[in-house]
């Protein structure tokens, strides 16, 4: 991607009115898992009393109107459209998925991340061009850090943000663990843990 074309993806931002600051903006990156888990933060928001957009494979939604999503990840004149209208309808937060080529092209430029989630890394998908160093700057320097620690390249990233991280993990030792009680075809049961609490 030239310079010119990252100052247009950029400047998206600013003539939406800079509405991404206006929100807490949390992003879902990873090869698989990306709209479960941008759907599943939605839900937790929505139950602590906040107001949640989207912008997900399944498509957009900022608190009025929800449309049929064309890309994962939108254009960023597109992204800044829908975020602006996100602020008009008083949402609090934006959860928006981030696909490996919504970051190779760089289609959230200028939205600042508030938290980051990264359910897992293809390198093809994903490595070219500096993905992740890209993907980490777009964190604010308080902006958490989530990231799943089964994944090998996932765990990598944990040394490259010096602010806030969480670990989550099945295999591997993590903050948020979960070790699954009962699973069928279309649903599992686990039980979630958090230092010395345990949730079914």
């Amino acid at each position: 991607m030239g310079d010119r074309d990252a100052e247009y993806r950029g400047s998206c931002q600013g003539l939406a009115g800079r509405a991404a600051e206006k929100l807490k903006t949390i992003g879902g990156a990873g090869a698989f898992g990306k709209t479960t888990t941008s759907y599943l933060i939605a839900s937790a928001l929505s139950a602590g009393g906040r107001v949640p957009g989207l912008l997900t494979s399944l498509g957009y939604c900022d608190g009025r109107e929800i449309a049929d999503a064309r890309w994962t990840t939108p254009p960023a004149h597109v992204a800044a459209a829908w975020l602006a209208r996100m602020v008009e309808n008083e949402r609090t937060h934006a959860v928006a998925e981030i696909s490996g080529r919504g970051l190779r092209e760089s289609r959230l430029a200028g939205v600042d991340l508030d938290c980051l989630c990264v359910t897992n890394w293809r390198a093809d998908e994903h490595n070219t061009g500096g993905a992740k160093t890209r993907l980490l700057d777009q964190l604010t320097p308080e902006g958490v850090l989530v990231v799943n620690v089964d994944d090998a390249e996932c765990r990598n990233l944990c040394d490259r943000h010096d602010g806030p991280v969480v670990t989550i993990g099945i295999d591997q030792p993590a903050e948020i663990s979960a070790s699954v009680v009962e699973r069928s075809r279309c649903e599992q049961t686990l039980l979630l843990s958090f230092g010395r609490e345990v949730v079914p």
